[in-house]
């Protein structure tokens, strides 16, 4: 699948109607009371998606988490869904060339985890 094709894809998925009926405050509450850090990582991702098309600064704050979370505690698949959707965050607030840095970065890594397997 091209690279465009792609961000139209995460586009047209993480923009979809749904998102904008999750409850966001059961999510929050499931966060902060999650014991391990994949699914808070997780959580952080669909609060993040549900804030994407109502409140861009929440939704850049909870994927920061996920992208920070992932990171810090080398879960490489985690961190590259974070990575995914901080980049369709920067490409929704016209920030193409961080979007694209950041869909650059989960690229690497992908073809990175690829080769481990």
């Amino acid at each position: 699948m091209s690279i465009k094709k792609y961000i139209l894809f995460l586009f047209l998925i993480l923009t979809a109607k749904g998102f904008s009926s999750i409850d966001v405050d059961s999510l929050i509450k499931r966060a902060d009371t999650a014991q391990r850090d994949k699914e808070k990582i997780r959580l952080y991702i669909k609060i993040g998606n549900a804030y994407l098309t109502r409140d861009m600064p929440k939704s850049f704050e909870y994927y920061t988490k996920a992208v920070e979370l992932s990171k810090n505690n080398n879960y490489s698949l985690q961190y590259i869904y974070s990575l995914e959707n901080l980049a369709v965050y920067y490409r929704l607030i016209d920030e193409y060339a961080t979007s694209r840095k950041s869909f650059l970065a989960r690229i690497e890594l992908s073809k990175k985890e690829q080769d481990k397997n």
